[in-house]
């Protein structure tokens, strides 16, 4: 099984540590009956979702060529 490092950028791997606390409440709520479906909740999971899209989301090639000094 290859590395996913060797076949993925760092930026692109590392992001889904975020994802570590969405699982552990979702697994919480399975197993301990806590309960998830309060507002700071779910405010939290739309931010945590919305930084993992804002990091793996394309960059366009016309944005691309402009940020690479020459």
């Amino acid at each position: 099984m290859p590395d996913l490092l060797y076949c993925f950028k760092v930026g692109r791997v590392s992001v889904y540590n975020f994802l570590v606390p969405v699982f552990g409440t979702a697994l919480s709520s399975i197993y301990l009956g806590d309960t998830i479906w309060e507002i700071k909740n779910i405010i939290a999971l739309v931010l945590v979702s919305f930084g993992i899209w804002l990091v793996n989301k394309e960059v366009s090639a016309h944005l691309h060529k402009e940020a690479v000094p020459k």
